[in-house]
C-alpha cells in the first residue's frame, strides 16, 4: 500500500473490498443494470415536477455514495448519505401537498439568482470569455429575478434560506423518522468540521495523536447502511406514485441486494481499516543536521520527510550554542567522527528540534543527501 499514490488509492481499496465482499460486487452490478429504467420511468411521467427533481438528485447522490463507499472514502460517502436523507424528507413533505410542491419548484429561481451573484472566477478569464460569462450571468438574472422576488414577497425572506417553512427536524418527526434524525445530526457534525469530525482519520497510538491522510474507512459502513435505507424508501414511494411497480421491481430488488450484502461488506471494510492503521506512531518529519569535516564549523540543517523519503534545506532552528556543543560531543564520541573522515559530510537526525523549510528551496530525494551514509539519530535529553 505504501507504493500506491493517494489519488489511486480508491481503485486499490475498491479491489480489496469487493474481492472480500463478492455479494456486494454482484449487488452493485445488478443496480447498474437496472437504475436507468427506473429514472427513465420517473422522468417520463412527470419530467418537470418536484418529485422528479428530488428523485434525480437522490439517485445521483446514491451513485456517489456507492462510488465513495466502495473506494473507502467515508467522508464524502457520509455527506452523500446525509443528502439522501434530506431528499427522503423533502419527498415526504411534498407528497399530497400541492402548495408545498409549488413552493419547492419556485425556490429554484431563488437559487439561480444566488448563483448569478457568485464569484465564478470571471476575473481569471480572457476578455472574450469574460464577456461571454457576463452575458450568461445577466441572462440568468433576467430569467430568475422577477420570479425570485415574487416568491420572496409571497413567502417571506426566510424562503431564501429554506424552501420549506418547517425545519428538517420537525419534518422528520412528522414523517415518523425522529430516530433516523440522529444519524443526520451525527453526519452534520462530521460534515461541518466539528471536533468529532476526525472520526475515522484520527487515533491515539503509543500515546501520540495520529492523523491519517486519506480515506476514512470507519465512516463507510454507517454511511452505506443509512444511505441505502433512505434511498430505497424514497424509490419505493416513487414507484408507487408513478405506478410502474412491475417494471421497476428489478431495480428495487437490486437495492435490497445491496442492503443484504451490507454486513459482509462492513466486515471487509473494518478488516481493511484495521490493517491500514500503523501499530506504532509514524515517524513523520525530523530535523537533520549536516556537519562538514573538522573543525565542524560548517553546518546545514535539513527537514527530512521520512514518509515520502524527501528532504529540503531548512532554516537554522532556535537551538542554543550549548545544545550544538552537546551534539558535536556526540559526534566525536562515536564512530561518526571516523565516518566523517571518509565522507564529505555527516548527517545526524535530531528528533525534537523543529525546523522549517527555507523559502525558495525545493524538495529532493533523500538519497541525494544521505548517499551511502546511514542516518544516525541524536535526541537532546531535555527535549
Amino acid at each position: 500500500m505504501s507504493q500506491v499514490r493517494i489519488f489511486d488509492a480508491g481503485a486499490w481499496i475498491r479491489e480489496q473490498l469487493l474481492s472480500a465482499a463478492p455479494r456486494m460486487d454482484t449487488a452493485i452490478a445488478a443496480f447498474e443494470n437496472s437504475f436507468t429504467w427506473f429514472i427513465g420511468a420517473s422522468l417520463r411521467e412527470t419530467p418537470s415536477s418536484a418529485y422528479s427533481r428530488i428523485v434525480s438528485q437522490a439517485l445521483n447522490d446514491y451513485l456517489d455514495l456507492l462510488t465513495d463507499a466502495t473506494g473507502g472514502r467515508g467522508r464524502p460517502a457520509l455527506r452523500a448519505s446525509r443528502a439522501i436523507f434530506e431528499s427522503r424528507l423533502h419527498y415526504w413533505a411534498i407528497s399530497g401537498d400541492a402548495a408545498l410542491e409549488q413552493r419547492y419548484i419556485e425556490h429554484e429561481d431563488v437559487v439561480m439568482l444566488a448563483v448569478a451573484e457568485l464569484d465564478l472566477g470571471q476575473d481569471r478569464l480572457s476578455s472574450k470569455d469574460r464577456r461571454r460569462a457576463e452575458h450568461f450571468r445577466k441572462k440568468l438574472v433576467r430569467q430568475s429575478e422577477t420570479a425570485a422576488r415574487t416568491a420572496l414577497s409571497a413567502y417571506g425572506s426566510a424562503f431564501a434560506r429554506n424552501w420549506n417553512s418547517s425545519t428538517l427536524y420537525d419534518t422528520a418527526c412528522a414523517a415518523g423518522l425522529k430516530k433516523e434524525y440522529d444519524f443526520y445530526r451525527v453526519a452534520s457534525a462530521i460534515s461541518h468540521s466539528s471536533s468529532g469530525g476526525v472520526l475515522g482519520i484520527h487515533r491515539e497510538i503509543g500515546g501520540r495523536d495520529v492523523h491519517r491522510t486519506g480515506p476514512a474507512l470507519a465512516l463507510v459502513p454507517v454511511s452505506l447502511l443509512h444511505g441505502t435505507r433512505h434511498f430505497l424508501a424514497l424509490c419505493e414511494a416513487e414507484v408507487g406514485r408513478i405506478g410502474h411497480g412491475s417494471s421497476c421491481e428489478q431495480f428495487l430488488d437490486a437495492l435490497r441486494l445491496i442492503d443484504d450484502a451490507w454486513l459482509e461488506f462492513s466486515v471487509a471494510v473494518d478488516d481493511l481499516d484495521a490493517a491500514l492503521w500503523p501499530q506504532e506512531p509514524p515517524l513523520g518529519a525530523v530535523a537533520v543536521l549536516e556537519v562538514m569535516p573538522p573543525p565542524y564549523r560548517k553546518r546545514r540543517w535539513w527537514l527530512h520527510d521520512l514518509a515520502t523519503g524527501r528532504v529540503i534545506r531548512a532554516l537554522d532552528p532556535d537551538v542554543t550554542s550549548e545544545m550544538l556543543d552537546e551534539l558535536l560531543r556526540f559526534i566525536k564520541s562515536t564512530d561518526s567522527a571516523e565516518a566523517l573522515e571518509r565522507n564529505s559530510s555527516l548527517t545526524i537526525g535530531v528528533p525534537g528540534v523543529i525546523v522549517h523549510p527555507r523559502p525558495g528551496e525545493l524538495w529532493r530525494s533523500d538519497a541525494e543527501l544521505f548517499d551511502q551514509r546511514s542516518l544516525q539519530m541524536f535526541e537532546f535529553p531535555a527535549l
